[in-house]
């Protein structure tokens, strides 16, 4: 073996050494600093969302006729044309008898009228009652609308208070993603009342009447999907609430 030979033999080891080195380093470097991301990717599960309107009929009729009464009341108390000033007071009229055959003179006592204007005010627009009467207790305002809020649970159900012998209107117009749904009604008291199937967003609501037999708080459970059951509750349905509910 030549010393020509030798050299290159050596020199070929140590590039081999060097080079598997160089990719030894290259190899680890791009392991630990390589990084692959993607975008998330949300998963939406159906939602279903209803719009829950109650009117009170029963309250909404008195805001009606109170409004009708009051109006009809304001245009009664109109004022009256006024009386001019002129003719509040009589001209003073002055008498002189004078009594010539006798030398007497008699003079009447001059005498101003004037005509004053009592004004006369009833218990019902607001006269103090006489010592001994009773005041008629007051009667507490009406409110401006006859439309129900909703409180809303940890579950997510609305709740509204009913009054007793009141007949409410309920419209349930649906505005979410899924296109079926329902509506569980819950009553202290009672077994849960379903609705039949709503229809979806976008093509009318969902309206039925409500008439409390005693006062109580009736809550909505909204659900997506279709009821496994027959819904008791059909659109224009009068559902009677209470202790002997039942609808017609």
């Amino acid at each position: 073996l030549t010393e020509k030979a030798f050299g290159r033999s050596i020199f070929t080891c140590v590039f081999s050494i060097l080079l598997c080195v160089v990719c030894l380093s290259t190899t680890t470097f791009a392991w630990f600093s390589e990084n692959v991301s993607s975008a998330t990717n949300v998963i939406r599960t159906q939602e279903y969302s209803l719009a829950i309107a109650i009117t009170d009929d029963t309250l909404a009729a008195e805001i009606a006729a109170a409004k009708a009464a009051a109006a009809a009341a304001e245009s009664e108390n109109e004022p009256a044309d006024p009386i001019p000033a002129d003719a509040t007071e009589q001209p003073t009229t002055e008498m002189t008898a004078e009594n010539t055959a006798s030398g007497d003179t008699t003079e009447t006592t001059e005498t101003t009228e004037t005509t004053e204007t009592t004004e006369t005010t009833d218990a019902a627009s607001g006269e103090t009652p006489a010592d001994g009467e009773d005041a008629a207790p007051e009667e507490e305002p009406l409110p401006e609308t006859a439309d129900l809020t909703p409180t809303q649970t940890p579950e997510g159900y609305r709740v509204f208070t009913l009054t007793k012998d009141h007949m409410y209107t309920v419209i349930l117009t649906p505005d979410g993603a899924s296109c079926n749904g329902y509506c569980r009604i819950l009553v202290e008291g009672q077994e849960p009342i379903y609705t039949n199937l709503i229809p979806s967003a976008g093509t009318g609501t969902f309206s039925f009447k409500i008439y409390a037999k005693c006062d109580m708080t009736v809550a909505f459970d909204l659900r997506w999907g279709t009821y496994s059951g027959t819904g008791a509750v059909t659109d224009g349905l009068v559902l009677h609430l209470g202790s002997d509910a039942a609808a017609e």
